[in-house]
């Protein structure tokens, strides 16, 4: 059941007082600078002509959560009783983008060795982190109190992904220094677009050969008819969603060993346990940390390759 949102309602000490304008301040301070690295990047000409569509993409993200703070943090309709799970997702996805396909080109600007726009880049990326910072303290019940991560200005950690610093030193994943290489066929089900084509191009770039599936029901049809190491299984989608694909897949003979890693933008304790219950192997949040997916994804196809090992051995063992 979806959980309704409602903030500043009544209490023992009376309602919430919530100052929107300043919320909005500084919801679209970050978005301003998202906006005005964009668009000089876009402006001096210094990067090849193949950057210029994720550039725009970048840019329509920031327009995107303009309006966004438009319809979600105005007085009339941000105390009113919503779905909790829908306004985050929805909330969550241009900043994903924006996050996603900066990250992309700062790899590209890397390996072309184009040192001047990667400042640009890491800017636009830092104010998407803050961004999400600041609209996931604003949104979501927190110890932690959203006028001290507004405090701390430009580059502040999020919330919800802070850890104690304790100056140790962990060397990088085997799997992130590797050299590229074809690590096996995924399929990738995802409703947005945008979300397909990054995972799909950075995947790409890792070697892994892969299809795309805008629905579920697609999946299953391309599931069933060629044969995938892994599926990366968006959690929230219209008609049938990733809970319901997954259960389809678990019931399927043909398809139950099929290891499925679940996606999406909702982070949160029940969904990963329910996913888990159900059969699935992993479960990956959205924004995407590149080192992080890569190293999870190697992990499980080998995991899976040594399983498919021991099954072959035993069958071999009964044949003879």
């Amino acid at each position: 059941m979806s959980q309704p949102f409602s903030w500043g309602g009544p209490n023992p000490n009376g309602p919430r007082r919530v100052d929107l304008s300043r919320i909005r301040h500084e919801l679209r301070t970050p978005i301003n600078h998202i906006l005005g690295y964009t668009e000089m990047l876009l402006e001096e000409g210094q990067l090849p002509a193949c950057f210029m569509g994720d550039l725009r993409r970048i840019h329509a993200g920031g327009r995107r959560l303009q309006t966004l703070i438009g319809e979600y943090f105005d007085e009339e309709k941000f105390f009113a009783d919503r779905d909790l799970h829908q306004l985050y997702h929805e909330l969550r996805t241009p900043v994903n983008h924006i996050i996603g396909y900066c990250e992309l080109l700062q790899e590209q600007a890397q390996e072309q060795n184009l040192q001047s726009p990667v400042a640009d880049l890491r800017k636009i990326h830092t104010a998407a982190g803050d961004w999400l910072a600041l609209m996931e303290a604003y949104l979501i019940e927190s110890p932690v109190d959203a006028s001290e991560v507004a405090e701390a200005g430009s580059g502040a950690t999020p919330p919800l992904t802070l850890t104690p610093g304790l100056g140790i030193q962990v060397p990088s994943p085997e799997t992130a220094r590797a050299d590229f290489s074809d690590e096996g066929a995924l399929l990738i089900v995802d409703d947005d677009e945008k979300n397909r084509e990054m995972l799909a191009r950075r995947l790409r770039r890792y070697g892994y050969a892969i299809m795309v599936a805008p629905s579920g029901i697609q999946a299953l049809q391309l599931a069933r008819s060629q044969k995938f190491d892994r599926v990366l299984l968006d959690m929230v989608m219209p008609g049938l969603d990733g809970f319901q694909v997954l259960a389809k897949f678990k019931a399927d003979p043909k398809l139950s060993g099929t290891p499925v890693i679940m996606l999406s933008a909702l982070d949160q304790e029940n969904g990963i346990a329910r996913c888990l219950e159900m059969g699935a192997e992993d479960y990956l949040a959205r924004p995407f940390n590149p080192v992080f997916l890569r190293a999870r994804i190697g992990a499980c196809l080998e995991e899976k390759r040594l399983r498919d090992k021991q099954r072959a051995t035993r069958e071999a063992l009964q044949r003879s």
